[in-house]
């Protein structure tokens, strides 16, 4: 498969998500003349958003804290004797 059939981003279905999506948001807002590239840029920007968030949900999960289920939200000893 050589570039010319993926396209010049090397990516045929994110290059053709990009201008479905600018076409689409264009067209919602009543065809303004003269702002195409302004759409193009907003829906270049919420795909690369989508597929950043894309990526980052496929990566394994990273524990930032241990959980103890001895403690509630505040840290205290929930089976301490008050």
């Amino acid at each position: 498969m050589s570039g010319e059939e993926d396209g010049p981003w090397g990516d045929a279905a994110f290059e053709t998500a990009v201008r479905e999506t600018a076409y689409y948001l264009w067209e919602h807002d009543g065809c303004p003349l003269g702002r195409e590239q302004e759409y193009w840029f907003l829906a270049l920007e919420q795909k690369l958003r989508e597929r950043n968030a894309d990526r980052h949900l496929q990566e394994e999960p990273r524990q930032t804290h241990q959980i103890d289920d001895n403690r509630d939200d505040l840290g205290r000893d929930v089976n301490a004797r008050r």
